[in-house]
């Protein structure tokens, strides 16, 4: 199966891809095909600036390719975090910056990605015992920031941990609230959360 790149640029999805499904099943994207780096560039930078855009899909033969093409023109920072379920079937958020979000963060150098999805979610809510099952998926997005054009890939495991233990949320951080989400219930298209965190929940829930 060809390689799938799904970019969040300003919360909006810019795909990379070699699977002519994708360009059928997203009609309303705007479609590109070139692997040049500078018309890459261009593209991406059309699309920041297109209001009425709502997604873009770059269509490649070589998508690894072109991905790491992609990369090259951005900082390029690494983090690792998870969604933690309990024995309630319940779904662990953190609200940050006025969204409800994953707990995550920055991999430190000799660090591998498990250990840091599991001492960020440790860290980010308090708690004490965690446990890693699996790995979910990888999302990228992009922001600015040291005045440089940052991509962020973010590494994503499913863990478990009791309902008895004590949520304490991350101040400095800026998470102001942790609460738990019936799994059941759960409506990710009304949650308030970023794109990126969407496409978590959805390949968990339906891989879970």
């Amino acid at each position: 199966m060809p390689a799938v790149y799904t970019i969040f640029i300003n919360n909006k999805p810019f795909i990379i891809t070699a699977d002519w499904d994708y360009l059928i099943n997203n009609s309303a994207y705007q479609h590109y095909y070139d692997d040049d780096l500078a018309t890459i560039n261009k593209i991406s930078r059309e699309f920041l600036s297109n209001k009425k855009s709502i997604g873009l899909i770059l269509h490649a033969i070589d998508s690894v390719k072109v991905f790491e093409t992609f990369c090259s023109s951005y900082e390029v920072v690494e983090a690792a975090g998870g969604i933690v379920e309990n024995e309630l079937e319940q779904l662990l958020f953190i609200f940050r910056k006025g969204c409800w979000d994953l707990p995550k963060g920055k991999i430190e150098k000799g660090e591998t990605e498990i250990l840091a999805a599991k001492r960020e979610v440790m860290e980010e809510c308090g708690l004490q015992n965690v446990e890693v099952k699996s790995k979910i998926a990888t999302t990228y997005h992009t922001f600015f920031m040291s005045q440089k054009n940052t991509l962020k890939i973010s590494h994503w495991y499913s863990m478990t941990t009791s309902s008895n233990e004590k949520l304490i949320p991350q101040l400095e951080e800026d998470i102001t609230e942790i609460k738990w989400f019936l799994k059941s219930t759960l409506d990710i298209d009304k949650l308030d959360t970023y794109k990126s965190i969407f496409q978590v929940l959805s390949v968990y829930l339906n891989k879970i």
